[in-house]
């Protein structure tokens, strides 16, 4: 694994000042920063996905941590199916970016549809929430997020997106949730309608969650 760590680096090279915010240590504990041991994701329908550490770049006043993945689904593809999943960390929130290494890949790789995504923002508290504005299928849409505490080391985050008609009730929905150390454990949302026409007796909102959560390591 590589690790590449830039503190001693003169601070102009960031953009900031002597006395910039430095990077929030209470949003980094929720990402793996040691082990370069292969993860493993499983889900709905043989989805799954292989991601191992690969870099964390560290300044005063940013983290980047990056994983490499590998998808593990099923399908047969003799092309490059791998990936990038990079985490920054700033003073106050943490951002997702998949860089999608497969051509033509869908735009809603791992299933989520928000790119650039903020998966956790400070105050970690109970009921904390906040927006994000992005884009989808050439249109702006606002995202909704709450964060719950569900354990004394584990953070849910739901995200809920209004006004979209591909949706059951024009409502898209997903879930997160982070563990200290570990990173993300689990993550759900809706099939959108074209899915469900497969399956027409299928309730859209209580039967028709897509999911995939994180295995237990092999001995």
């Amino acid at each position: 694994m590589k690790r590449i760590i830039a503190m001693l680096l003169p601070l102009a090279l960031f953009g900031c000042s002597q006395g910039g915010n430095e990077y929030s240590k209470e949003l980094a504990a929720y990402l793996n920063l040691e082990s370069s041991q292969l993860e493993r994701y499983r889900g709905l329908a043989e989805y799954g996905y292989d991601l191992t550490l690969q870099s964390v770049e560290e300044a005063q006043s940013e983290l980047r941590v990056t994983y490499r993945g590998v998808m593990n689904d099923g399908i047969s593809d003799t092309g490059d199916r791998s990936f990038e999943a990079i985490y920054t960390v700033d003073e106050s929130k943490m951002v997702l970016t998949i860089v999608q290494h497969t051509p033509n890949a869908e735009e809603n790789l791992l299933h989520s549809l928000i790119g650039q995504q903020v998966v956790l923002q400070l105050p970690l508290e109970e009921g904390a929430t906040w927006t994000q504005d992005f884009s989808f299928q050439e249109q702006t849409f606002s995202a909704q997020n709450q964060l719950n505490i569900i354990a004394q080391d584990q953070i849910e985050v739901q995200t809920k997106v209004q006004g979209m008609e591909w949706y059951c009730e024009e409502t898209y929905l997903e879930t997160r949730v982070y563990q200290k150390g570990v990173g993300l454990l689990s993550f759900q949302n809706l099939y959108d309608l074209n899915e469900q026409k497969d399956n027409p007796e299928m309730d859209c909102v209580e039967d028709y969650w897509f999911g995939y959560a994180l295995q237990p390591k092999l001995d």
